[in-house]
């Protein structure tokens, strides 16, 4: 007997659709933190993954802290920039 076929919906996240270099972009430009895009991605994974399987184990608490560290390190640098250029 053949299982029926899986079905992974479309995503309505805007952040998905983008290319990677659309993101890079958008955070470079400060519209977009990184922990945003992670936070995306983990509420799709965690939507699909029990359709498809794919992932056997997550590292979504240690991402969204290296992003929060990159974002901390991108404001720091950009205000670090600003205030020299001021001063």
């Amino acid at each position: 007997m053949e299982k029926p076929a899986k079905f992974v919906p479309p995503t309505d996240e805007p952040i998905l659709k983008l290319s990677a270099t659309a993101l890079a972009q958008k955070v470079r430009e400060r519209k977009l933190y990184s922990q945003e895009i992670i936070q995306a991605y983990k509420r799709r994974i965690q939507e699909v993954n029990p359709i498809i399987n794919a992932v056997v184990e997550d590292r979504f608490e240690e991402a969204l802290e290296e992003a929060k560290k990159a974002d901390s390190k991108r404001y720091e640098l950009y205000w670090s920039i600003a205030y020299k250029e001021k001063y």
